[in-house]
């Protein structure tokens, strides 16, 4: 199965990625796992929901600074660890 991927061109691969990655979106969200609604795929763009609030984009995790020991840190890690939880045992998937 790899072996066939590894031999078609770098084009072809970006499109079996992501038709491959709108799919798990949609596993992913049929399990219960936050993610953007992936609304349509062509070639080697995925169009997926917005996610912000006019026109300003939600900061990424990464992003947001609270200082050592704020309590918000329990809430965000707990929130993190569901969403893997549910994309491991529910849908089956693995993100790096």
């Amino acid at each position: 199965r790899n072996v066939n991927f590894i031999k078609k061109s770098k084009q072809q691969q970006l499109e079996i990625w992501a038709e491959k990655e709108y799919r798990n979106l949609q596993r992913a969200r049929t399990a219960g796992v936050t993610v953007p609604i992936g609304l349509h795929f062509k070639k080697n763009i995925i169009f997926m929901e917005f996610l912000g609030l006019e026109g300003v984009p939600w900061p990424r995790l990464k992003d947001i600074f609270l200082p050592k020991g704020h309590k918000k840190w329990k809430h965000f890690y707990a929130q993190t660890m569901a969403a893997i939880r549910r994309s491991y045992h529910r849908a089956r998937l693995v993100h790096c």
